[in-house]
């Protein structure tokens, strides 16, 4: 059986239509969502003037434009391993106002 409310846009609509003539329980039960999900959803459509902007997400920035990716920014961080191998990654990340995870992955 197909998952009716598996779309966000879909939940909302539905919220919208049943807003004020169901509980946010009963709406968490029929959409098979977490009631606080419902409540924050609620909320959302409660502040703002149009549904259509509820659900919507600021883009993920392009992988070009990530520190990782920039060939200066890998090329700095050799060169501080380089000059210093024992260095923790911790350090470095520290120096370069960046998090540890970011030198990992370059």
């Amino acid at each position: 059986m197909r998952d009716v409310y598996s779309n966000l846009e879909e939940i909302v609509a539905i919220l919208v239509s049943m807003k004020g003539m169901i509980s946010n329980s009963e709406l968490s039960r029929l959409t098979s969502m977490p009631l606080r999900s419902v409540q924050r959803l609620m909320k959302s459509l409660e502040d703002c003037k149009d549904p259509r902007k509820v659900n919507s997400r600021a883009p993920r920035p392009d992988l070009s434009t990530r520190k990782v990716r920039d060939m200066d920014f890998v090329n700095k961080v050799q060169e501080i391993i380089d000059e210093h191998p024992t260095r923790s990654l911790s350090s470095i990340a520290e120096e370069l106002e960046v998090g540890e995870t970011t030198i990992q992955n370059s």
